[in-house]
């Protein structure tokens, strides 16, 4: 994984829904919430991987699977980065290229 296309959740509203409501999330596909410590997946059809991210960059936290109805929270972290499920032998594959997109979107 090196291009990821990443979608800004940047109104209260696309920050409520989020993936709700979305039956497949592409491969190349990334959800930011910018200024978020907490994902819900209530609701979801869907379990999905979420990255927390911290004020540098860095990936606070890394949760391959996070299931419906569920809730996750990193205290430190700034953005979520939610994307399609994955394999925990794809973690640092993802890790690589959420925290070279991220990188290159806090920049501008």
């Amino acid at each position: 994984m090196s291009i990821i296309q990443l979608s800004v959740a940047d109104s209260f509203l696309k920050r409520l829904i989020g993936l709700i409501g979305v039956t497949e999330v592409k491969q190349d596909f990334a959800l930011l919430i910018p200024r978020c410590k907490m994902v819900h997946t209530c609701a979801m059809k869907l379990p999905i991987g979420v990255f927390f991210m911290g004020p540098q960059g860095q990936i606070l936290k890394c949760i391959p699977r996070l299931v419906p109805w569920r809730l996750a929270y990193h205290p430190n972290a700034v953005a979520v980065i939610e994307i399609k499920c994955f394999d925990v032998k794809d973690t640092r594959k993802w890790s690589d290229a959420i925290q070279q997109a991220y990188k290159i979107l806090i920049k501008h």
